[in-house]
């Protein structure tokens, strides 16, 4: 029995030394630069994860606020909205 003991350890630690990838589904995963609509179909867990860091995900540029001063919306009929 103890024959087997050295060659089952080598196999153990030879195993542990192996590289472990990724599937390759989740190599090939688009990110939010090729495929921002891909946003979208986010998984709930990661939904909740990059929502807090949105501004480091996806290229976004500051726009500076105009000289012109800001006019009210005109007023407008009411939307008639079905409540069920």
């Amino acid at each position: 029995m103890t024959r087997f003991i050295a060659p089952l350890l080598a196999a153990v630690v030879l195993a542990g030394a192996l590289p472990v990838a990724p599937p390759a589904a989740a190599q090939q995963r688009p990110t939010p630069e090729t495929d921002p609509a891909g946003v979208l179909f986010w998984a709930p867990a990661d939904r909740e994860r990059a929502f807090r860091t949105m501004e480091t995900i996806l290229p976004h540029a500051p726009v500076p606020r105009g000289d012109t001063p800001v006019r009210a919306l005109p007023a407008g009929a009411p939307i008639d909205v079905d409540p069920s």
